[in-house]
């Protein structure tokens, strides 16, 4: 049974981006809804389809063909826009951040964006993050110096991890070449290093996903390098962890299959498709909700053959370009 733990504190503070009503639904099943979902689609290409001017001109682009096959990586996001409950205007949507205090002391704080801070405006500007006291923009050329990493993978790790870079290079492990003395990378085409992933189990760090999406970035830069480096970051992990073979499993799993299972988690009926009710009926059984234009806009991406329904082939395609940067959306994915 799943272990329960009063935990007690001065202040809650709900900053939870688009689940911010579900939180708040928890302190107070009648209080009003005040988040309202806004999806946005972002996929990576290669640089080489960079706006450039084609003499040289300033504004002048180019066009070209984008194919399939160039696309390196695709997710969708959902960021939260608000309206504040102390407004008459309960349509209104807020073009800046709300903070609400409930009865019982319950802080609720969303659409927080860098923009609508205004110049002393906030205590912790101006404050040190961990790792940045003894940060340079030279503190790379040591790691090279000192450990024997690339120079690429020095950089990185310098601007990831600041001064906690070191940290990070006293645990990576001799490549066996004259040259890198020291870090062995995930995938060659990334700065990424096996070291990383111990690191970030001992910042606590449990799922393969977690490592793969928010630690390296990787399934959000290229899926095919995710997928590449996926075993090997499975493995260090059980070796840190002390996961079995079975306890493996699940993260091993070719990604088709749990995809599969996905899609039958939306196609309730087995109708070999899934409409806007079948995604609706998901999200209201975790407690999101969502337009039907914004539900509309998402589907209408993954529909390509646009005949209104979304088809097995189509749903793996999306998850497979998608599907390993999904914990890391702004919301659940579909």
């Amino acid at each position: 049974m799943p272990l329960e733990f009063d935990v007690r504190a001065k202040c809650v503070i709900n900053a939870t981006g688009p689940f911010t009503d579900s939180v708040r639904k928890m302190d107070d099943e009648e209080v009003p809804n005040i988040c309202q979902p806004s999806a946005g689609v972002h996929i990576v290409m290669p640089g080489y389809y960079s706006p450039v001017g084609a003499l040289g001109t300033p504004g002048s682009v180019w066009l070209c063909t984008v194919r399939r096959g160039d696309v390196l990586a695709a997710w969708s996001g959902i960021r939260p826009l608000v309206t504040n409950p102390d407004s008459k205007d309960t349509q209104s949507i807020s073009r800046n951040h709300v903070v609400t205090v409930s009865d019982s002391g319950l802080v609720t704080i969303a659409a927080i964006r860098e923009h609508n801070l205004q110049a002393g405006s906030c205590q912790t500007m101006g404050l040190q993050l961990e790792g940045a006291q003894d940060w340079s923009p030279t503190l790379y050329i040591r790691l090279v110096q000192d450990y024997g990493l690339e120079s690429e993978v020095a950089q990185h790790l310098a601007s990831t991890y600041g001064d906690k870079a070191f940290e990070v290079a006293k645990i990576a492990q001799v490549t066996g070449k004259r040259w890198p003395i020291v870090g062995k990378r995930l995938v060659s085409e990334f700065p990424y290093i096996e070291a990383e992933v111990v690191y970030g189990v001992k910042e606590y760090a449990r799922t393969a996903v977690d490592v793969i999406s928010r630690r390296t970035r990787l399934a959000f830069l290229n899926v095919q390098a995710a997928e590449e480096a996926l075993p090997r970051i499975v493995d260090i992990m059980a070796k840190e962890l002390h996961w079995c073979e079975q306890k493996k499993k699940p993260s091993l799993q070719p990604l088709p299959c749990r995809y599969k299972k996905r899609f039958h988690m939306f196609d309730k009926d087995k109708k070999g498709f899934i409409t806007i009710l079948d995604v609706q009926r998901v999200l209201q059984s975790i407690s999101v909700q969502m337009d039907e234009n914004t539900l509309h806009e998402i589907l209408n991406e993954v529909d390509l053959n646009k005949n209104g329904q979304v088809e097995l082939n189509e749903f793996l395609q999306w998850q497979r370009a998608a599907q390993l940067g999904s914990a890391c959306c702004k919301g659940p994915p579909l």
